[in-house]
């Protein structure tokens, strides 16, 4: 039998069972029956089903970061996970809300605003926090990133995404556009 890792396959389970459901009235007991494994399994490795769902959100990206790390291009980083994002828009769309109570939605834009600086500002993140100015644009622009793509992810639209990335690209603070790796 494989031996395969008890997230993954939470994971499955989860995107399993929302295929019929909405991801918000999912339990935990659906999920631990779903996949076959144990309440105290899924608490071992999840804080609860938001968590899950942000390592969902996690694995839908995850070759953006590899690449990022293999070639340091930030602007072919930024195409590609606008990309990945637009494959699985019908997960997106249902743990989308714009509510900003909702743990999916908070979560994102706090860890993409800390892994666009690594990924996109890398050797220069000191000099963008030490200056008022320099952060406040990158932290304007982080959010006006993650916002502006859950809204394109949420809402259906023709807009194709090497057009949202090429917008977001080209919308990056004058400020900023020196320390990226385009």
């Amino acid at each position: 039998m494989e031996n395969l890792n008890p997230k993954d396959v939470f994971r499955d389970a989860l995107l399993e069972l929302s295929e019929v459901n909405k991801i918000n009235n999912i339990t935990v007991v659906d999920l631990v029956e779903k996949a076959g494994l144990s309440r105290q399994t899924f608490y071992r490795h999840f804080y609860n089903i938001d968590d899950l769902v942000f390592y969902i959100h996690k694995k839908n990206v995850e070759s953006a970061h590899i690449s990022m790390d293999q070639l340091n291009d930030g602007a072919m980083f930024i195409d590609l996970y606008v990309k990945l994002m637009h494959s699985n828009k019908r997960f997106y769309k249902q743990v989308i809300s714009f509510n900003p109570q909702s743990p999916f939605v908070q979560t994102y834009i706090s860890e993409t605003k800390k892994k666009m600086l690594v990924y996109t500002f890398n050797k220069n993140t000191q000099e963008l926090l030490e200056s008022r100015k320099l952060y406040f644009d990158y932290s304007f622009y982080c959010i006006a990133f993650c916002i502006s793509l859950l809204e394109w992810l949420k809402y259906d639209n023709d807009i194709p995404p090497q057009e949202v990335a090429n917008s977001f690209k080209a919308l990056i603070p004058n400020s900023l556009v020196r320390f990226l790796y385009f």
